[in-house]
């Protein structure tokens, strides 16, 4: 899969940024022909199929140039970069009650140190950044919500 890394709000409605600017996160969107084959997952995010990189939180429109600068001070271009789907697993999510069914992704190479320098010129800019794996990066494409934390 070839990606290219987008800026997008978290809970768009349409996957397309919404303006509310509350729950802003780096996505990297899954190729038509792949994305099409991931089921929707209704009105808990109605987002195209994508690989989740980083939330960050609210980013208002007064700090939008500082939040774009702070990340074009890391990012470097990557080439090109594989990333092969692995089997289904999942993940808990206690603050909710559920289980998230996902499709982990394999990178061709490790993104992790890129998402940390993006998260710490965030930080340096005065963002708060809301990362959900603040300790290890799990690069997934979410396939559904479940209830519970047991199968």
């Amino acid at each position: 899969m070839d990606a290219r890394m987008t800026l997008r709000t978290a809970d768009a409605k349409d996957g397309k940024k919404t303006g509310d600017r509350q729950s802003v996160g780096l996505f990297i969107p899954l190729p038509e022909h792949l994305a099409e084959l991931f089921p929707s997952l209704g009105d808990e995010d109605k987002s195209d199929a994508h690989i989740t990189f980083l939330y960050v939180g609210e980013v208002t429109e007064a700090r939008e140039n500082v939040f774009l600068e702070a990340l074009r001070s890391v990012s470097s271009h990557l080439g090109h970069i594989r990333a092969p789907m692995e089997p289904m697993d999942y993940f808990v999510h206690p603050a909710k009650d559920r289980r998230v069914a996902i499709v982990p992704w394999r990178f061709s190479r490790d993104l992790s140190d890129l998402r940390w320098r993006m998260r710490d010129a965030l930080q340096a800019a005065g963002f708060v950044v809301d990362d959900s794996f603040p300790l290890l990066y799990n690069p997934h494409t979410t396939l559904e919500y479940v209830d519970g934390l047991e199968g």
